[in-house]
């Protein structure tokens, strides 16, 4: 760079020599090329002129070229050890996207390494309608691979991911369908090893094996109608129990020869762990029963009650030991039989506080104001008579003494 001679006061005058000097210094080293300043920056826009960038070698590095009134440009950030180099589409108005073009359509541009999807984005076509929308999961760890092939190979879509097992979920929309249609010549759809069709086929046929993996849609024919025939020729009468058939079973096959009267799967309450009656239940004479000393619960939702016949039980009370002794009690004004309190006068529950080991023929008991006691019989003839003067209140006494020879 030319050194130039200054003063740094304010009307300071430079001597004719330092004038010299200066026009001498800006003539030699002058600035011709712009690799010459080691630092360039610029101070405002640069107008390219639709010009490009080169080599050292004269080889186009990177070309401009400009649209009048163009409003969309693209900017480029540096990143930092967590994030990536940045090209941004910037912009005037509301929109603004990157357009990379190929000079032909036989162009290819290559991506190494990986294409960052922010948020919710999709590919759109060059009308800006969309072909793919691409969304990420939270924390997703599992993803789709696209695979090519070589010849006389399919080509793939695999589930791949850091799980050891991976689904491939493909979700319609509404009530939209998933169409799964091969070519014209095949037509055909392969689940694992087995080969199926995909053509509706017409009425009245039938998915038929052709013992190799292979199902079509086939009409059935006086041939396989035979094969039928011939299966059922080897099925003996001591292949079936007939004593079994009963109405609205069907013949099944045991696979290992042999054929039964069976129930329709789902005709066997077995079968339906959410049975409901449609109906009321005809017994038919017979009985519900239990097997290995089981219960049998009947069980009302909520405070429903259990009827049978006209008894109409409260089902929902709290059974424990508050309720030792209760009694079932009938209230006209529920209809309901419950668990009741026994009433004072009505109870002989004190009796269980008696205990009478050698009670004989004739033996009644008698309170004797506190306690319950045995109160032996009397001889013949004698009769049972108050006396208040006894501990129990009554006696044993000959007719006559103090019994109804008194009357």
């Amino acid at each position: 760079m030319a050194s130039i001679t200054t003063r740094s006061a304010k009307g300071s005058e430079l001597t004719h020599q330092e004038l010299d000097d200066n026009f001498t210094n800006l003539n030699t080293d002058k600035l011709e090329q712009l690799s010459d300043d080691t630092t360039p920056q610029l101070g405002g826009d640069l107008d390219v002129q639709n010009f490009g960038l080169i080599d050292s070698n004269g080889n186009e590095m990177l070309e401009f070229s400009s649209n009048a009134g163009a409003t969309e440009y693209l900017t480029i950030s540096n990143g930092t050890d967590s994030s990536s180099n940045i090209y941004n589409a910037a912009h005037l108005d509301s929109t603004g996207d990157v357009c990379v073009q190929m000079g032909s359509i036989n162009n290819t541009f290559y991506v190494d390494g990986q294409i960052g999807i922010h948020g919710d984005s999709y590919i759109v076509d060059s009308s800006r309608h969309e072909i793919l929308h691409l969304w990420s999961a939270g924390n997703p760890v599992n993803y789709l691979r696209f695979d090519n092939s070589e010849t006389t190979y399919n080509p793939s879509i695999k589930a791949a991911g850091d799980d050891t097992n991976i689904g491939l979920s493909i979700v319609p929309k509404g009530t939209g369908s998933i169409n799964l249609d091969g070519p014209v010549e095949a037509n055909s759809l392969t689940v694992g090893t087995a080969v199926y069709p995909t053509a509706a086929g017409t009425s009245g046929q039938v998915p038929m094996s052709n013992g190799a993996n292979n199902l079509s849609m086939t009409t059935l024919t006086e041939s396989h109608i035979s094969d039928l025939g011939t299966y059922l020729e080897t099925v003996t009468a001591s292949d079936i129990d007939a004593t079994a058939i009963t109405d609205g079973y069907v013949l099944t096959a045991d696979g290992v020869g042999g054929a039964a009267w069976e129930a329709v799967a789902g005709g066997d309450l077995i079968n339906d762990t959410t049975p409901q009656l449609g109906g009321n239940l005809d017994v038919n004479g017979n009985k519900i029963v239990s097997t290995t000393n089981g219960d049998i619960d009947i069980e009302p939702n909520g405070t429903g009650n259990v009827l049978l016949g006209n008894f109409e039980f409260d089902a929902d009370q709290t059974v424990g030991a508050g309720q030792d002794n209760y009694v079932l009690t009938y209230d006209n004004a529920t209809g309901l039989i419950s668990l009741e309190a026994s009433t004072a006068g009505t109870s002989l529950n004190a009796l269980s506080d008696t205990d009478i080991t050698a009670a004989a023929k004739g033996d009644i008991l008698v309170h004797n104001g506190t306690d319950w006691v045995d109160l032996t019989v009397g001889t013949n003839d004698q009769i049972l008579t108050a006396d208040s003067a006894e501990t129990t209140g009554v006696k044993w006494a000959t007719v006559g003494t103090g019994g109804l020879g008194n009357v």
